[in-house]
């Protein structure tokens, strides 16, 4: 038989059949091209979502890297119990990001970074730890000392934050520290009031709240050389015999107290006796001395005061309306005064996507 006869033959009689074998065929051609582009078409859309939201996080991971550059740099102050904007909406690869840093430690922030890329928005929590510099680590009330510290008088010792807007401050109503942060007891005599954190100056101590008694001690700076992490040498750059000028702001390295505008006053000698007393001033800055006599009449510290001295006979506060008021943007504002000690450690410690 002739094979090819037979096949055309066979075609010949079923050309219905075969017409809608082809056109069944395709349909089904038709409808799976179909579904394929259309499948294509949402891929692309997915993936294009997709890279935005990564290019969102990847901002967000700039905000961040960018703050904890500036920490290393120290060219950002961290506010004590605060959040402070680090940047809002600043621009960066073709989208923003907005950070902020919030602190309950000095040595340990808290960064929330947010990256908005069109439409799409990513946030992430990072926890980062500082190698702080000594003062940061030890001036832990508007008043520090190694011994015990007694109060007298009419004196008021406030670890509320203040701003710099007069001689005593404006008490912020947020952050802030103890009062006095002791090695050994507080106690509050005659009318004094002390007051921290979130509560008021008031005669009765509240520990925890008003008052840190009983300090860790171990390591407690020496020197000043200690708590400003500065050289001897340097140290001595500042050593003043005289008054220097009322309105001057720097730092005063002297056995004898000064009255001036404000800045870093230093009350130092090698026996650790020098000692601050009967102030009548009105100081802006940080006070650091061996001892302290009282504070006389209506004199103020805006800022803080440290006491580096081992013996309990040079602590007594107050003798008069004396107002001793914690300020964080004044301690931010005088430290600048330091020769710079380098970059500083930022490590991450924890790193977490909220969105």
């Amino acid at each position: 038989m002739n094979k090819h006869y037979s096949i055309r033959t066979i075609l010949n009689q079923n050309n219905g059949s075969t017409l809608i074998a082809v056109m069944v065929i395709a349909i089904f051609a038709a409808m799976i091209l179909q579904s394929l582009a259309y499948s294509t078409r949402t891929t692309l859309k997915a993936s294009g979502r997709k890279l935005s939201k990564v290019a969102s996080l990847n901002i967000a991971e700039a905000g961040k890297e960018q703050v904890i550059a500036d920490l290393r740099e120290r060219t950002l102050n961290l506010q004590h119990n605060k959040k402070i904007y680090c940047y809002n909406n600043e621009s960066f690869g073709g989208g923003a990001f907005t950070v902020t840093c919030s602190t309950t430690t000095m040595d340990t922030v808290v960064i929330f970074s947010t990256g908005y890329k069109g439409k799409d928005t990513s946030k992430i929590e990072v926890v980062a730890y500082i190698d702080p510099d000594s003062w940061h680590r030890w001036v832990k009330g508007a008043v520090t000392a190694r011994t015990s510290v007694n109060t007298l008088g009419k004196i008021e010792i406030d670890g509320r934050d203040y701003d710099t807007s007069s001689i005593y401050g404006t008490c912020m109503e947020n952050g802030g520290v103890v009062g006095v942060a002791a090695g050994g007891s507080v106690s509050a005599g005659g009318a004094s009031r002390i007051g921290g954190n979130f509560t008021e100056p008031q005669e009765t101590v509240i520990n925890g709240e008003t008052v840190e008694q009983n300090i860790d001690t171990t390591d407690y700076p020496q020197t000043p050389e200690d708590l400003l992490g500065m050289t001897s040498a340097q140290l001595a750059a500042y050593k003043w015999t005289k008054s220097p000028p009322s309105d001057y702001v720097g730092i005063v390295y002297s056995e004898t107290p000064y009255d001036f505008a404000g800045g870093i006053m230093i009350l130092h000698n090698s026996s650790g006796t020098a000692s601050l007393g009967n102030y009548h001033g009105h100081f802006k800055g940080l006070i650091i001395a061996d001892e302290v006599k009282h504070f006389n009449g209506g004199s103020s510290v805006l800022g803080a005061v440290f006491m580096l001295g081992k013996t309990i006979g040079g602590n007594c506060f107050g003798n008069g309306a004396a107002r001793i008021h914690y300020s964080s943007q004044m301690l931010a504002k005088v430290m600048k005064l330091i020769p710079t000690t380098g970059r500083r450690t930022v490590n991450v410690v924890s790193w977490r996507e909220l969105n």
